[in-house]
């Protein structure tokens, strides 16, 4: 059985409210468009976890457009997913269509400070955030000014991980 076939039965789960699929393989292209055709037979998904789910930019590309669809999406796990400063922008697109963003979780990943000023738009819009986890990006100094003005307006959070991003040490 293929991964297109299993997507095929998942899509019809119309639905579903939490999907989580994590995986230490690279499901590649194909498996990121079978995801996103699963995805945007669900317009009420709440959570999505895709932790280690290897999906590199163009998977990230691929699976942000079926995720704007998704504007009642609270919960999102994209940890661990090989995203670069290249997807960023697609997935900012998608973020910033989704307004009851309540978690997000993109650590372990290699944003870059190029990324985060790709992402700062996005994150400014999620003011009910309560939990952004975007630790291990390498944002470096720029990254992280860039995190700060969207940062400002996220009056909600409770938790914040930023560790092992190498900020600087002025507070700037």
């Amino acid at each position: 059985r293929n991964r297109t076939s299993f997507a095929a039965v998942v899509g019809t789960m119309v639905s579903l409210k939490f999907f989580t699929l994590t995986s230490t393989t690279q499901p590649g292209k194909e498996g990121a468009e079978a995801v996103a055709g699963a995805l945007s037979r669900m317009p009420g998904l709440k959570v999505l976890e895709l932790k280690g789910f290897h999906l590199t930019d163009e998977g990230v590309t691929v699976l942000a457009e079926a995720m704007e669809k998704l504007s009642a999406l609270e919960m999102l796990n994209l940890a661990t997913c090989d995203i670069s400063e290249n997807a960023a922008e697609a997935l900012g697109k998608a973020l910033e269509r989704m307004p009851r963003m309540k978690v997000l979780h993109l650590e372990e990943n290699e944003l870059s400070s190029k990324g985060a000023e790709k992402l700062q738009r996005a994150l400014a819009m999620m003011i009910g955030c309560k939990e952004l986890s975007i630790g291990s990006n390498n944002l470096g100094k720029v990254g992280g000014q860039a995190l700060a003005t969207a940062l400002a307006k996220m009056k909600r959070l409770e938790l914040l991980d930023l560790s092992h991003n190498e900020l600087g040490s002025d507070g700037k």
